[in-house]
């Protein structure tokens, strides 16, 4: 299980920080247990993007601070970049909010991925955190949106690479001129019923129904792994939820 909290810390008149943990059942050295089983996990990162609140009925877009990680419209979370110090898969994301006004917020909408105007350009160019070679396939194919690599204690890797697929260009170095035929962004938008609360995602609801081995690995290659459609029908459904009072759970 993963647990993606945001708290907004700090005086009530200065930017806001959301911030980001997991809770799985994490060891030394960027080791977990995933059903009670070793994993050595590689990579755990994804994009957020088009953050927005609902205040007084109404949504209202809002910026990242802009930083190493993230631009003021796309964060990238990257999870085990510091879990070999110590820093076991916990992140701070800036905002531009006042916590006076995060308090105030009857929900919370953001996608899981990045938006096609910005997916398919020259990543060389791109200011961070779409500047990460790691996360991206091919000015055709664009940004991975999510990027997880485990490894059994036995040397079976599974990974899990989520982006749009069906992107038609001249060629993997040109851009598409129109959005692909399944750009998998996927939006959520939750209840804020305690703005002490957090967001959850949780990885044993994204991968239920699948066993964590090779065989169930999801590139988005052509033709379409069966694991893909399972683990997208899986986070879509309730791959995110508010967790309220997280100092209380």
């Amino acid at each position: 299980m993963v647990l993606l909290c945001s708290v907004l810390v700090g005086c009530s008149q200065k930017n806001a920080v959301l911030k980001i943990h997991t809770n799985l059942r994490s060891l030394k050295d960027c080791g977990v247990l995933i059903a009670d089983k070793h994993y050595q996990v590689d990579a755990f990162a994804l994009y957020v993007s088009e953050l927005a609140l609902k205040i007084n009925e109404q949504w209202r877009p809002v910026n990242f601070i802009t930083n190493e990680s993230q631009s003021a419209e796309t964060a990238l979370i990257d999870f085990v970049a510091n879990c070999s110090e110590g820093n076991v898969f916990a992140k701070e994301l800036p905002i531009a909010l006042t916590n006076n006004s995060f308090e105030q917020a009857q929900a919370i909408r953001f996608m899981l991925g990045v938006p096609f105007k910005s997916n398919h350009r020259n990543p060389v160019t791109l200011p961070a955190p779409l500047n990460q070679s790691a996360m991206f396939w091919s000015w055709q194919r664009g940004h991975k949106f999510v990027r997880i690599d485990v490894t059994d204690d036995g040397g079976e890797q599974w990974r899990f690479h989520l982006g749009s697929v069906g992107c038609q260009s001249a060629s993997a170095l040109r851009g598409p001129d129109s959005p692909c035929l399944k750009p998998n962004l996927m939006e959520f938008e939750l209840q804020v019923n305690d703005s002490a609360g957090a967001i959850l995602l949780d990885f044993s609801n994204w991968t239920e129904g699948l066993v964590i081995n090779n065989s169930n690995t999801c590139m988005f290659n052509v033709p379409q792994e069966d694991s893909c459609e399972v683990l997208l029908d899986n986070i879509q459904a309730s791959g995110f939820r508010w967790l309220a009072n997280i100092n209380g759970n």
